[in-house]
């Protein structure tokens, strides 16, 4: 009877399942972080003899008692030793998924840091050439004004020489006929002498002064206006 109950409890131990030390969240953490690690191309190539043994402690961790290897001692030194090495296999699984979460969240913060500062970059670049295209314009708009002014300039400085060259023809005209008034006052002197030496008329000697009176005034006259 009492190996038929040992019969029946190594059946029942063979059926049910073994307990793990991963609570459910831990498990959906841990296979989050292998996803992720999966989708940024971050995990490790393992050699083909490695990979087929990856999954090793998983197998041992679930095997039965009854179907586990028997060492040299009894059967419940078997059981303990086999349950301290799943122990110890779950205990490295543990260490190293950790490690790998670590490494992966490493890798995952500087990724994020280099990537807000290239943003931060492309930001000040981007800033940089704005201001630079504002600059631009401002220097277009003035080069504009400047040519305006310029322009302005050179039609005041064309309307001034053809404003000195008006005046100068006429100075060279009024002195012109400045000079020739002063020539017809004096052959008109020269006659008034001529006509007195010869015993003219008193009326044509007074006529020829009023004549040289009316050139004498008209000849003050332009002068004046010369002068101003």
């Amino acid at each position: 009877m009492a190996e038929e109950g040992a019969a029946a409890s190594d059946r029942s131990g063979a059926h049910a399942p073994r307990q793990h030390s991963f609570s459910q969240e831990q498990l959906e953490s841990m296979l989050r972080n292998y996803k992720l690690r999966r989708k940024l191309g971050a995990l490790d190539a393992r050699p083909a003899d490695e990979e087929a043994h990856a999954l090793r402690w998983c197998r041992q961790a679930w095997r039965p008692h009854c179907i586990l290897p028997v060492s040299e001692g009894t059967a419940a030194g078997c059981h303990s030793s086999a349950a301290e090495a799943v122990d110890a296999q779950r205990r490295a699984a543990a260490a190293s998924a950790a490690a790998l979460v670590a490494e992966m969240q490493r890798k995952a913060e500087t990724g994020y840091r280099e990537l807000n500062a290239e943003r931060r970059s492309a930001g000040a670049l981007e800033q940089g050439l704005q201001r630079q295209g504002d600059s631009l314009r401002a220097i277009q708009e003035e080069s504009g004004r400047v040519k305006k002014d310029l322009e302005a300039l050179k039609r005041e400085a064309q309307e001034r020489v053809a404003e000195n060259g008006r005046l100068s023809a006429e100075l060279a005209r009024r002195r012109t006929d400045r000079a020739q008034g002063l020539t017809q006052a004096a052959l008109l002197a020269s006659a008034v002498g001529r006509l007195s030496e010869g015993n003219r008329p008193e009326e044509e000697l007074k006529a020829m002064r009023l004549q040289i009176a009316a050139l004498v005034e008209e000849n003050e006259t332009l002068e004046q206006q010369l002068k101003h």
